[in-house]
């Protein structure tokens, strides 16, 4: 999970330094990505939310809302799908 980790803030990096819709887009879809392995990794919602504000600083702005939506987002699917089974 750490290797994820790092590999997703590279990519949020990257993002962040080109600020184009793609990259920012495929920053987004690297999170979605992450987030159900770390979940099936046993860690805690808690420390993925300290992880992804932690990295807030390095976005610009006007990316951050999106990037905290995005995680909600993905985290609001997830619990729908558990409730379904």
């Amino acid at each position: 999970m750490p290797v994820l980790l790092q590999v997703l803030a590279i990519v949020q990096r990257s993002s962040a330094a080109t600020d184009d819709t793609y990259s920012h887009r495929m920053g987004l879809t690297a999170l979605a990505a992450v987030v159900p392995a770390w979940l099936a990794a046993g860690k805690g919602l808690q420390e993925l939310w300290a992880c992804v504000v932690g990295a807030l600083p390095g976005l610009p702005a006007h990316r951050r809302l999106s990037l905290l939506a995005a995680l909600l987002q993905v985290r609001v699917l997830l619990a729908a799908l558990e409730f379904m089974m």
